[in-house]
């Protein structure tokens, strides 16, 4: 699984290659009241900004995105669905999924269910919250 945080002003860092643990680790550790009030501040004065976040993508392309907030995170998974078509063809279809105000331990779960490829469970996750 691949990882990165992006930064208010649309820079962003790799993290590289992370063990679910790590990427836990990454979101808990990274200073988000900070980067907010840079977001706040870059706004206030005109420029422009992005809301600060972490992302996950795995090696089949499944992106989870989290924004956190104190409030609650607010959550993003895309993944392509594989469907058959009278059971002869293949066919995929884009499944895009958002969350809002999602509990830090409502996060870690989707992390858990990301990380197992487990998507339809990371839907449910992120729509419960």
């Amino acid at each position: 699984m691949n990882a990165w945080i992006q930064k208010h002003d649309f820079s962003s860092g790799e993290l590289g290659t992370v063990s679910k643990r790590e990427a836990i680790e990454a979101l808990n550790g990274f200073d988000w009241d900070s980067e907010l009030q840079k977001e706040a501040k870059a706004i206030e004065l005109g420029h422009e900004a992005c809301s600060p976040g972490m992302g996950l993508i795995a090696d089949d392309g499944t992106i989870l995105h989290i924004v956190p907030s104190k409030e609650g995170h607010l959550i993003h998974h895309h993944w392509k669905q594989q469907t058959m078509i009278l059971g002869l063809f293949r066919k995929s279809r884009s499944v895009n999924t958002s969350g809002i105000g999602i509990s830090h331990q409502l996060t870690e779960e989707i992390f858990q269910s990301h990380f197992r490829s487990a998507h339809e469970r990371t839907r449910e996750l992120i729509l419960e919250g």
